[in-house]
């Protein structure tokens, strides 16, 4: 009976000093802390009995992402979530049950979930953009548009505020505008090769 074929193809893939396909991830784990180092162990299996500690421990080990498979965004209320982020072409998919998490896509798959348990906070506030102390986090979500001038003309239809933009980044064509969602999460809409925009202006940090 022939041995059976052990392979990274439909698995997240890793590469190593010791070639394809000699390790198969099975599981890992991230930590990090404030004042702290982070942390990340993995557990592989191989059917090579013959590697050695060596061969591997302090070798660079990388995995390979493949795209951004969803994102996840706490909210206060749901309907007004789901109000504003239609707006942006999303729809929802699925609400979980026995949890907090409701699953919107549009049409191009692009994947948000909106978790909707935000219960603490200035509710007028973003704490990683609109306080002066710098916490460590993600800032805000890009998410790319076919066009600007399109993309305005929603919002204002929408009455949905432009907190910055359109701002132009150098001539690489590439145009953004800024908003709030309800619960003051950052939210760029990116345009590339967008030609000429109308007020647009260069981009200040």
């Amino acid at each position: 009976m022939p041995a059976a074929t052990y392979t990274q193809e439909d698995r997240i893939a890793i590469t190593t000093p010791l070639g394809k396909d000699v390790l198969l991830l099975t599981s890992f784990t991230a930590s990090e802390g404030m004042s702290r180092l982070f942390s990340i162990q993995a557990e592989f299996l191989s059917t090579k009995d013959s590697i050695a500690a060596k061969d591997i421990v302090g070798k660079p080990v990388t995995i390979a992402i493949e795209r951004v498979d969803h994102i996840g965004i706490r909210v206060r209320d749901l309907d007004r979530a789901l109000a504003f982020y239609q707006v942006l072409g999303f729809a929802l998919a699925h609400r979980a049950v026995g949890d907090d998490v409701a699953i919107i896509r549009n049409e191009h798959g692009v994947e948000l979930n909106l978790v909707f348990n935000a219960n603490a906070g200035d509710p007028a506030s973003n704490i990683l953009m609109d306080v002066p102390d710098k916490f460590p986090g993600y800032t805000h979500i890009a998410l790319r548009v076919a066009s600007i001038p399109a993309t305005i003309a929603a919002l204002k239809a929408s009455d949905i505020a432009i907190a910055q933009g359109p701002v132009r980044f150098g001539d690489s064509g590439h145009v953004s505008v800024f908003v709030r969602a309800p619960d003051r999460n950052v939210i760029e809409l990116r345009g590339r090769e967008q030609g000429v925009v109308d007020g647009v202006t260069p981009y200040v940090p």
